[in-house]
């Protein structure tokens, strides 16, 4: 299973992606950022991961 796309207990599938440590300060000191797709499937969860990395990059250039 990829790194990036991990199942939940309940079988929901979640995207989460490392935040670099030179842009932790703007999360907060958090280390990763953590969606869920909405996906018990994880082909419907990987086609979802696209919309996730745009709400991700998105977010990092709204972060002052």
């Amino acid at each position: 299973m990829s790194a990036y796309l991990l199942k939940r207990d309940g079988g929901t599938y979640y995207f989460r992606r490392s935040i670099p440590l030179a842009q932790r300060q703007r999360f907060g000191g958090k280390r990763e950022w953590v969606r869920l797709p909405g996906a018990n499937d994880r082909n419907e969860a990987k086609r979802l991961i696209p919309a996730c990395l745009i709400a991700l990059d998105k977010r990092w250039k709204r972060i002052p």
